[in-house]
């Protein structure tokens, strides 16, 4: 999820795009008063977000259940136009405004503790049965001093995909869960890339300068048998975190993952894998209908698999907890509407049309276990039991700092522009001046 612009080009089009939308929010705030005056009752709510059908379904569905009293107009900031980055900074721009425009909005969950002084506390709209009924890894992500200050909307955590009608070719090399599920670690990568594709890449990531870079970073850490609570200290360097760069710079030098992976975000990765017939990349499990790949063949998407992150060989995978979470604005002047839709997101229908029709992964732990559900969807069975394996990245007010010079510095690496020493030498110093030697990591 996360582009941050590196060149001018890149800044050119992110201040573009920012004023694009900051033109479209300054209309609609131009039309609320017009629209007030000619429908008093019609309460109109401004949710920002990647609307997918799915999110639109569900808009449509409480519209028309709350016909004639609120209203849910879309404020549509798809990835497919807007990297997490770009979201990240155009929603900020328009809440440090303090502008009544935005009622509610989705954020990366590990963006919450950045937004929760622009985001109305929730405490006291939700009760525990209401909150019970979430699954735990989801719902610790809206938390920020003890406070709640938002409510998913869909989880999400890394995964392998994997084109069938390749590894038919390899898979006596892997091993297989009870499911059939395939299970690839890093020696099988490097044993594959020797045996069947000495002459192109056999695994993509995103390795471009953003937060889906650090997401990657994580899991190969974590995945490599390295203790992830290690990370919440920042200390860059520590020799399983230098390891780990010399691990991935090494991807790219022994040509199992392309040089043009320092290019790449998620879109990017997964059409160049699929483009070029590369048999393993890195993915989030709303990729193939959140957004469309132009260029790809129909029938290479209807061939992947998915299965776990690639880890090393007696270890453990650590795929990367994602999602996004629903906040309200607290210059809202409709909250208590706008707590309502968010519940209404909430619900069973809603999530389920959202793992039905966008293939998002719910946030209600109903859909894990119900049979009504899991014999429509045997993936949710997986996804069950794969999340005892998700891991967090850091939560720190400075997050999104502390990533931006880790990714950039990293990328950095990758491109060969700085060593790998200098790339450590130059992130430790940096996170030094942001971080307070006393300050501890929030839990």
């Amino acid at each position: 999820m996360y582009n941050k612009i590196g060149d001018l080009k890149d800044k050119f089009g992110l201040y573009v795009a920012i004023i694009i939308v900051a033109i479209v929010l300054s209309f609609i705030l131009y039309l609320l008063p017009i629209t007030g005056v000619g429908n008093k009752e019609v309460i109109k709510i401004y949710y920002a977000d990647n609307i997918s059908e799915a999110h639109r379904k569900i808009m449509d569905e409480f519209n028309r259940v709350n016909k004639g009293k609120i209203e849910v107009v879309a404020v549509d900031l798809p990835f497919t136009k807007f990297n997490t980055n770009e979201r990240k900074e155009i929603l900020a721009r328009a809440l440090r405004s303090k502008s009544s425009v935005i009622d509610v909005f989705a954020v990366d969950h590990i963006w919450v503790a950045r937004f929760s002084r622009w985001a109305e506390p929730l405490d006291s709209y939700f009760s525990k049965d209401e909150l019970d009924k979430v699954i735990p890894e989801a719902l610790k992500t809206c938390y920020y001093e003890g406070v709640l200050y938002g409510m998913p909307i869909y989880f999400d955590i890394g995964l392998l995909y994997y084109r069938k009608d390749l590894v038919k070719k390899f898979e006596n090399l892997l091993s297989f869960d009870e499911d059939r599920n395939p299970i690839v670690t890093w020696d099988n990568i490097f044993e594959i890339k020797e045996k069947y594709f000495r002459d192109r890449p056999v695994y993509v990531f995103h390795g471009n300068d953003y937060e889906g870079l650090v997401c990657n970073l994580v899991e190969i850490y974590g995945g490599l048998g390295y203790s992830i609570e290690k990370l919440d200290k920042f200390n860059f360097r520590d020799s399983d975190i230098v390891n780990t760069f010399h691990f991935i710079k090494e991807l790219l030098d022994s040509g199992v993952s392309p040089r043009k992976v320092v290019e790449f975000d998620e879109i990017e990765s997964w059409q160049y894998a699929l483009t070029n017939d590369i048999p393993f990349f890195r993915g989030w499990p709303s990729f193939q209908v959140m957004t469309e790949i132009p260029g790809v063949d129909q029938s290479k998407i209807d061939n992947l698999g998915r299965t776990y992150v690639v880890f090393k060989k007696g270890t453990k995978p650590s795929p990367v907890i994602g999602g996004w979470n629903l906040m309200v604005s607290r210059y809202s002047p409709n909250k208590a509407a706008a707590v309502k839709f968010v519940k209404f997101v909430q619900q069973e229908t809603s999530q389920w049309i959202l793992r039905k029709e966008g293939e998002f992964l719910p946030v209600l732990k109903a859909l894990y276990y119900k049979k009504e559900y899991t014999d429509l969807d045997p993936d949710l069975r997986f996804f069950g039991k794969y999340f005892k394996y998700g891991v967090q990245r850091p939560v720190h007010i400075k997050y999104t700092k502390i990533s931006d010079i880790i990714a950039s510095n990293l990328n950095l690496m990758l491109k060969n522009k700085i060593s790998v020493d200098e790339s450590i030498l130059k992130i430790d110093e940096q996170l030094k001046k942001i971080i307070r030697k006393d300050k501890e990591v929030l839990k």
